[in-house]
């Protein structure tokens, strides 16, 4: 690539500017929208990392094959699926009241993150099953 060439690019890419923000300032001006954006990523965080390591942990602890793993994880992703579309008719129903689906939720989460510290070598498939879904 000539230098007339880079030069040319380099200024493109300098003067490019976006018509629009691809996220709204405005969320930013509320207390209550950033805790929100910062829960979500929170919770994001959490349950990512545990669909990640669970899978691991079965394959690698269990030695239980790719498939296996993943349909013991069926459960645990259907309820959360199910309990998130509750939660949010929950939230439409309640009103301005939903502080307490709030509270209760990170309560669970931290409850189920902490619980799954009891997976053993060969833990029982209730709690293979059951834990996660907590």
């Amino acid at each position: 690539m000539s230098l007339g060439v880079l030069v040319i690019v380099i200024f493109v890419v300098y003067e490019a500017k976006p018509v629009a923000p691809v996220v709204p300032h405005r969320l930013f001006h509320s207390k209550t929208g950033n805790m929100t954006l910062v829960g979500a990523f929170v919770h994001g965080m959490i349950l990512l990392s545990i669909l990640q390591y669970l899978p691991l942990f079965y394959q690698a602890v269990g030695l239980k094959t790719a498939i296996k793993s993943a349909i013991s994880l069926l459960p645990t992703v259907i309820t959360s699926v199910v309990v998130a579309v509750v939660s949010m008719m929950l939230v439409s129903v309640v009103g301005g009241r939903y502080a307490w689906i709030l509270r209760a939720s990170w309560s669970m989460v931290t409850l189920g993150t902490g619980l799954l510290a009891l997976f053993s070598v060969e833990p029982s498939s209730s709690m293979q099953l059951g834990l996660p879904i907590v």
